[in-house]
């Protein structure tokens, strides 16, 4: 059958519609293929302040493409980056003590003009400044003492203040800074002073934090040296070996002895050594620390050859087998800085001698101790 132009025209558009509608190049509004826009901003944030702050929203609807825009509708003002696209950032403001909530409408519009709103709130938080005076120490008079401070915050610059709060008046240096000290004073022997100071941190808001330290400063105390010679008396024999002559007495080193510098408050072991071959012992001690000097009967030593011999006390704990009796000791008197045998007087006097141990020159297994200091 022969067509007419008129006919043919009719087909080509019937042809055409059907193409467009099988490859979805658009729909009309209202029609069942038609979802018109959608927009979603995001959960709501919790922030600091001067953080930087991402936003992501997300658009959806048949009418492509989409156009994105986000404005901030309350709170402090803020620059946002990029506003025309799904993704954008800002820089929280600095708020004041407390917190602000910054409200954000993200808008979605499709091709053919309609759009859609969602709305997100992100509260910024105020972050205080934070102080902190380090550890509390124990420093000797006259000594240089450091103050080692530091700051937190989000606003800065930050600013430090030292002052002192307690304890006698000292001259701070570099009071506006971090790191700050002074000379501690001179104190009373057995009478430490406890200075007390402050550390202001303020941040760029104006908000101050505080904390403290406390210095405890003491007399200076002096290392001295204790030191002596052991010695015993060794009665030579009759002639013809027929007993000992105590009017012919030699006095000998007393080699290898064992040595200790006992604490005389709590009788605690401060330190211990052998004398040499000449009978010399020598410790180092505190001079405010009152000590005594014990000597052990007993001779010690490891290697080729090697020996243990000891010398029990045999007038105590007779019950209990002799290897389990104390070692003979001959302790000489406690030297106490604030008493009759101060460390500092014996050291001018030359102190010690064998009287002042206990036992005496016959009974004891070394009669002889002179002890110098």
């Amino acid at each position: 059958m022969k067509r007419t132009p008129e006919q043919f025209r009719l087909a080509f558009l019937y042809a055409a519609s059907t193409l467009i509608a099988a490859c979805n190049f658009g729909s009309e509004p209202g029609s069942p293929a038609d979802t018109p826009p959608g927009a979603s901003a995001g959960a709501n944030q919790s922030v600091l302040e001067r953080s930087s702050v991402q936003l992501t929203g997300n658009g959806s609807g048949s009418d492509t493409p989409l156009t994105f825009e986000w404005i901030q509708t309350s709170g402090s003002t803020v620059t946002i980056n990029n506003a025309d696209r799904a993704q954008v950032s800002f820089d929280a403001p600095a708020v004041a003590a407390g917190s602000e909530v910054l409200t954000f409408r993200f808008t979605v519009t499709d091709s053919s003009g309609r759009n859609a709103t969602d709305d997100i709130d992100v509260t910024v938080s105020d972050v205080p400044p934070g102080s902190a005076a380090g550890a509390d120490q124990a420093v000797l008079e006259n000594s240089l003492v450091q103050l080692s401070g530091s700051g937190a915050g989000s606003a800065t610059p930050l600013m430090f203040a030292w002052t002192q709060i307690g304890g006698p008046t000292v001259t701070i240096n570099n009071a506006n800074s971090a790191l700050a000290s002074f000379t501690a004073p001179d104190v009373a022997a057995g009478a430490p002073e406890v200075l007390v100071f402050q550390l202001a941190v303020t941040d760029s808001d104006g908000q101050v934090a505080t904390d403290t330290v406390a210095v405890s400063v003491s007399e200076t105390q002096a290392i001295i040296t204790i030191s002596g010679r052991l010695e015993y008396q060794f009665p030579n024999p009759n002639a013809n070996c027929d007993g000992l002559n105590f009017a012919s007495i030699d006095v000998r080193p007393m080699r290898q002895v064992t040595v200790q510098l006992i604490d005389a408050n709590s009788n605690a072991l401060l330190d211990t050594m052998v004398s040499d071959d000449s009978g010399n012992y020598a410790f180092t001690s505190n001079s405010q620390s009152p000590v005594f000097v014990r000597v052990r009967s007993e001779l010690i030593r490891n290697g080729n050859p090697s020996w243990n011999v000891e010398v029990r006390d045999n007038t105590s704990n007779t019950g209990q087998p002799l290897l389990q009796r104390p070692i003979y000791v001959l302790d000489g008197p406690a030297s106490s800085p604030n008493g009759a045998n101060d460390v500092r007087n014996l050291l001018a006097t030359h102190g010690w001698t064998g009287a002042g141990f206990t036992g005496s020159r016959s009974a004891a297994p070394f009669a002889v101790l002179d002890t110098n200091r």
